[in-house]
């Protein structure tokens, strides 16, 4: 599933850890919901599954974010960071007891920024690997 850009030459773009990446967080939805619907024999409690869904889109987007097999510099990490503490609300938007103090706490941000300012020269990685690894953990 390698492509070759035209008029570049060097090794062929893999899209393999976006779609096994896609796929093992779908997979793994689908079978949570899979184990609710099991019926239950007489005397069994129902397993009750909470997890937060700003959880789960936080730890996808740090998951896809490390596996796109590039090496990150520790200013595009930085940045990355940075990113996802700007999101943060919209990543926990549909959860409804949100403590966003120890969501807080357990990222050390000091506060809960919705701007980043990045002033670096283009092809810095600030947004091309961010932007698609914020794409998985949100439905369409």
């Amino acid at each position: 599933m390698a492509a070759q850009v035209p008029g570049l030459t060097g090794r062929p773009i893999s899209y393999r850890r976006y779609l096994t990446g896609a796929f093992e967080f779908y997979q793994d939805r689908y079978l949570e919901e899979l184990e609710l619907r099991m019926p239950l024999t007489h005397g069994e409690k129902k397993h009750v599954i909470k997890t937060c869904k700003g959880d789960e889109r936080m730890m996808a987007i740090r998951k896809t974010l490390n596996q796109l097999g590039y090496e990150r510099s520790k200013m595009q990490k930085t940045f990355h960071d940075s990113f996802i503490q700007a999101v943060a609300l919209h990543l926990y938007k549909d959860d409804p007891d949100v403590d966003l103090e120890s969501i807080m706490r357990l990222n050390n941000w000091e506060d809960l920024r919705q701007s980043v300012l990045c002033l670096t020269p283009r092809r810095f990685g600030k947004s091309k690997y961010f932007f698609p690894s914020i794409c998985f953990p949100f439905k369409h």
